[in-house]
């Protein structure tokens, strides 16, 4: 099965329609992510920026950065019709439609560019191999402007099984104790499991570094989750 399909038949109807009130449940600091996102990239951003929103999802990253800058408009693009659907009705709801152009499709389909900012948050995770997760983010590096500033939040492996089980333990206790019924966490990670290719931080960074991000920062974690801030090369 392909990455793009198997997106397709992870992302159903079914869990598209819960995916705004899951995953803040599920990743703690969901909102600090993307608060954090938008203000680093208010800090290294022009007030007229073009920012690539690739894996758009619902669209918070969307609406979190279109809340900060009047000046910076989006391309979002979004695999997942259902998702790509209500990332456009929360962007009706905060009158921010005037300064997105929406694409249903994968990454090599979004516009040229030049972008000044990307962001891919908890997309990569779903590209199945190392060859179509480099794919992924050189054509991300591609489409930014020299100097240009990708933001990506991914899930990634500890390398040590012993941490990564208690990590993940852990993980289903904080899903638990935020209501979710213990047959929806069971199922949620058995999903993760089929549908999920965790490499490990280190080999994250080396990826995008071998696409053309020559800086890259982390800036969040939690459990297993880490954000970086990847400035490319000028």
């Amino acid at each position: 099965m392909s990455s793009s399909r198997a997106v397709h038949e992870y992302f159903d109807k079914s869990r598209s329609s819960v995916y705004d009130e899951k995953i803040r449940i599920s990743i703690p600091g969901y909102e600090a992510l993307h608060q954090m996102t938008a203000q680093l990239f208010r800090t290294v951003l022009p007030s007229d920026a073009r920012v690539l929103l690739a894996g758009v999802g619902t669209g918070a990253e969307l609406c979190a950065l279109g809340r900060t800058a009047p000046g910076w408009s989006f391309i979002a693009l979004d695999v997942t019709k259902d998702m790509l659907d209500r990332c456009r009705r929360n962007a009706e709801e905060l009158g921010l439609t005037d300064r997105v152009e929406f694409v249903w499709g994968a990454v090599d389909t979004a516009p040229r560019g030049p972008y000044q900012g990307a962001a891919s948050i908890l997309v990569s995770h779903f590209l199945k191999t190392v060859d179509e997760k480099r794919r992924f983010f050189r054509e991300i590096a591609d489409r930014l402007a020299p100097g240009g500033a990708l933001i990506t939040a991914e899930l990634v492996s500890g390398g040590n099984v012993a941490t990564d089980d208690l990590v993940m333990e852990a993980w289903k206790n904080t899903n638990l104790s935020g209501g979710i019924s213990p047959a929806e966490v069971k199922d949620n990670f058995e999903k993760r499991k089929q549908f999920v290719a965790e490499p490990s931080e280190e080999e994250l960074v080396g990826l995008l570094r071998e696409s053309g991000f020559k800086d890259v920062r982390r800036f969040y974690q939690a459990f297993n989750f880490v954000g970086h801030l990847c400035l490319k090369s000028r």
